[in-house]
């Protein structure tokens, strides 16, 4: 699979079914009260009803104006056995990406630290994104890739605090 033309194809559906797509315009930072939640970018900020973050080691800095930590290193990982052909990638202490809502926060969820799998995983991860989300998680699954593994809270600095 062709990761553009995928995105690109993706995109287009998304346009042509009316959703609105911001290009280019990054994320910094995630609140929420008792209404909304609130994503503040580059280019403007943005109300929804649930918001996924899922910006790859990045994801980090605007957990981070939640209060929450995210443990993540930059991870490596070897490609044809070359040691001259290394990616990096988020990486969380137990190799498993956190996919779910951020603890103490249902309408914000993490999907992150997938490393350089790139879209093999996504199935999956938008079955543990969207679970929550409908109410048709599995809880067994879940609970391996749940954020609370692998993140810390602070006290908070989101709109709600």
């Amino acid at each position: 699979m062709d990761p553009g033309q995928f995105v690109d194809t993706l995109a287009e559906r998304l346009r042509r079914d009316g959703a609105e797509l911001v290009e280019g315009a990054r994320g910094t930072a995630v609140g929420e009260d008792a209404d909304r939640v609130e994503v503040r970018t580059g280019a403007g900020t943005y109300t929804a009803d649930a918001v996924v973050i899922a910006a790859d080691v990045w994801s980090r800095d605007v957990c981070a104006s939640l209060g929450v930590r995210i443990e993540m290193a930059a991870g490596t990982m070897e490609f044809d056995r070359d040691p001259d052909r290394f990616r990096q990638g988020p990486m969380t202490p137990d190799g498993l990406p956190p996919i779910g809502p951020v603890p103490g926060r249902p309408r914000i969820l993490l999907a992150t630290g997938h490393t350089m799998l790139g879209l093999m995983p996504a199935p999956a991860t938008g079955r543990l994104v969207a679970g929550p989300l409908t109410r048709e998680a599995d809880p067994g699954l879940a609970s391996r890739f749940a954020p609370s593994r692998s993140v810390r809270l602070r006290r908070g600095q989101g709109l709600s605090g």
